[in-house]
């Protein structure tokens, strides 16, 4: 803080990278439940945002140090990557890499200034509302949530948490609405098939069958509205 208040660093380009030995949240402790908050999570985190600092986005492990202990492993997130606002408007693919740590208890960190994003075969996801109507939404998304792991305090968290979500809910679409047109005609061609058997031989079964198949149709009818409709906006 005071190299901060006396060289002015808001505005120059400031990255301070190593061992902290001090996790910031009870989440970066592999137990959050044996951490829990205290006055030097809270007095590391006023430093930061005093100093207007924060985390360099990064990728590889969310635990940076482990105490190498088979009986009794523990991982935390000591080891940082944190930059300024100013660093980020001067090198806005800056970007951290956290390898694995295969001789000594803490996990090396590369910085690449120039980092690219992939573009090659990508595309940005789009969600669709109407996934929600599917009865097992809400529980595919709340699985996909706790499987993702702890609780999202920081931005890049939320974001990881997200990302791992998407797969979920790209299944979900491919598996149950991709080519709806093609769904619409078939069911409506077997509730014609039906209509006709109930009309030629009139029972239970068949009347039952046409029911059921009125109502897929009508479904099917109302998705491919909402997903025609989306495709002009």
């Amino acid at each position: 803080m005071y190299l901060h208040g006396t060289l002015d660093l808001d505005n120059k380009n400031w990255m301070l990278g190593g061992d902290f030995n001090q996790i910031m949240y009870p989440t970066e402790h592999s137990t959050s439940m044996a951490a829990v908050p205290d006055s030097q999570m809270y007095q590391f985190q006023h430093c930061l945002l005093q100093s207007s600092l924060f985390d360099l986005r990064y990728n590889g492990s969310s635990h940076t140090w482990t105490n190498k202990q088979p009986s009794d492993p523990i991982g935390k997130k000591l080891d940082r990557l944190i930059t300024n606002y100013k660093t980020i408007s001067t090198h806005p693919h800056a970007y951290a890499l956290f390898l694995p740590n295969l001789f000594s208890d803490h996990s090396p960190c590369l910085v690449d200034l120039a980092y690219t994003l992939p573009t090659a075969g990508t595309r940005l996801y789009k969600f669709q509302n109407y996934i929600t109507k599917h009865p097992n939404f809400q529980r595919i998304v709340q699985d996909a949530w706790v499987q993702a792991g702890s609780n999202s305090l920081t931005l890049s968290q939320l974001c990881w948490k997200l990302k791992l979500i998407k797969g979920d809910l790209k299944i979900l679409n491919r598996e149950n609405f991709s080519n709806i047109q093609e769904r619409v005609s078939e069911t409506y061609s077997l509730l014609q098939l039906v209509q006709v058997q109930a009309l030629q031989s009139p029972s239970t079964l068949f009347f039952n069958k046409r029911e059921i198949s009125t109502k897929s149709g009508s479904s099917c009818e109302k998705l491919r509205r909402v997903t025609f409709v989306r495709s002009l906006a």
